[in-house]
């Protein structure tokens, strides 16, 4: 069992190259990955996504890599021959016009002019940063897991408890269901005697008057299947990758306590229902944070 929502970090160096990978995870029904990369390591882009592909299945992970070549061949600079020759011309054409002595032109002043040296930076060994992206990559996904798997315990043992709760709730309706109807009897006979002005009441009519509301507010088919969604989201929560699963369940369960809650005409049993629909509510929200 292990959340959506998690964090993997790793650095890596070798060679004089420095290396790291930033995985943030969050909620989402696919895997969708977002890649912030530098240009020297775009190429690698395509590959990363293959891995991720295979070690996760939810979820939006934003990926953000950092890289630095600090190697002393890592750059050459360059110098535009053209245009230092023009600034010598223009200098030389500036001596002449002004009647100035022509001492020469030195290469340190030419130097300091714009645009004569350009720094660029080398072409970069692919093979060398794909095994120090790799390496990074699948110890940050690790660390991703691990941090997925952590706050997935976390919600397994929460909405184990909001389970039990639940099953509280459960028991409660079916503890309280069956007395509404010997409930109603009693005031269906008080009520029939008192419009009869006092008339002895028919037993047998009460009952079936009885017996009719209280079939159209029987929840038992629906406490059944209430009790084995509630089992069958237990069961789920031992296994993996069952986010999807579960929120269908979850969805069943608010479906059975809709209808509980429609027949139900007891206060009491109102406010239960409204409390179990809450409970229900509040696992779906954690079972969105699944995988």
């Amino acid at each position: 069992m292990a959340s959506m929502t998690g964090y993997g970090r790793a650095k890596g160096a070798g060679d004089g190259r420095e290396l790291t990978v930033e995985l943030k995870a969050v909620n989402h029904r696919f895997l969708d990955l977002s890649f912030r990369t530098p240009r020297a390591c775009a190429f690698y882009e395509e590959d990363a996504r293959r891995v991720l592909g295979e070690k996760l299945t939810r979820g939006r992970i934003d990926v953000s890599v950092q890289y630095r070549n600090l190697r002393e061949d890592a750059r050459e600079v360059l110098y535009d021959e053209g245009v230092a020759m023009a600034y010598v011309d223009a200098l030389r054409g500036i001596s002449k016009a002004l009647g100035l002595p022509e001492d020469g032109v030195k290469a340190q002043d030419i130097a300091a002019l714009p645009d004569v040296f350009a720094v660029r930076e080398r072409e970069e060994d692919r093979e060398a940063i794909a095994a120090l992206f790799a390496a990074c990559l699948d110890e940050a996904i690790d660390a991703l897991i691990a941090s997925r798997k952590t706050e997935g315990e976390r919600l397994a043992a929460d909405i184990a408890d909001k389970l039990r709760q639940l099953e509280d709730v459960v028991a409660f309706i079916a503890e309280r269901a069956p007395q509404i109807g010997i409930e109603w009897r009693a005031k269906l006979t008080a009520r029939m005697t008192e419009l009869l002005g006092g008339t002895p009441v028919d037993p047998a009519r009460v009952i079936q008057e009885a017996g009719l509301l209280a079939e159209r507010a029987c929840v038992d088919e629906e406490l059944v299947r209430l009790r084995a969604h509630i089992a069958s989201a237990r069961d789920l929560l031992k296994r993996p990758a069952t986010g999807k699963k579960l929120d269908f369940v979850v969805q069943e369960m608010n479906r059975e306590m809709n209808t509980i809650g429609s027949k139900a005409s007891d206060l009491a049993l109102v406010q239960t229902v409204v409390e179990g629909k809450s409970l229900i509510e509040k696992i779906r929200e954690q079972v969105q944070n699944l995988e």
